[in-house]
């Protein structure tokens, strides 16, 4: 195929710091991918789940480690519960391969903010989109926050996006 899509969390996680599961996933992903004919330069797009959005400084720290130019498109989101017990962090990258010859194009925005992301990455017809998805408990708030954002879309690409939040509910 065109696309290697894999997903780690930490296998030692009984008392891993944040910082030490975020490089230690980095650090496996990195292994897998070069194992399949591929890299982190390759990489589209990383999900990344949370058990406690208050770790996302220290997670992002160590992710500017791992991508210091043209960083892939970020979406992070906190969840209930990540993989087994202790576990803080799960990240799931989408690459291409080395020998792909689809471009991979970064779509660059203001790091005002000092954070080294792009606004999204591109390639092959696929745009991956970077997001933060603040954390909802129950499902009701979801699709009050949907509504909330919904007249605030900057763009018809957002609208779309809210809509289809929306829809699914």
């Amino acid at each position: 195929g065109r696309f290697l899509s894999v997903g780690q969390s930490h296998e030692d996680s009984r008392n891993g710091p944040i910082a030490a599961q975020t490089w230690f996933v980095y650090d496996l992903i990195r292994k897998h991918l070069e194992g399949s004919g591929s890299s982190l330069e390759n990489i589209l797009n990383l999900t990344v789940y949370l058990g406690d959005m208050r770790d996302y400084p220290t997670f992002h720290r160590i992710h500017e480690r791992f991508f210091p130019k043209d960083p892939p498109a970020l979406t992070v989101m906190q969840v209930a519960e990540v993989g087994h017990k202790g576990e803080k962090i799960e990240i799931e990258p989408t690459a291409l391969m080395n020998k792909s010859k689809i471009k991979r194009e970064v779509i660059r925005g203001d790091d005002g903010a000092g954070a080294q992301m792009s606004l999204g990455v591109a390639a092959g017809g696929v745009l991956f989109l970077s997001n933060l998805v603040e954390p909802i408990s129950r499902r009701s708030e979801f699709k009050g926050a949907l509504r909330r954002k919904l007249p605030k879309a900057s763009s018809p690409a957002t609208r779309n996006t809210v809509l289809q939040g929306l829809a699914i509910l």
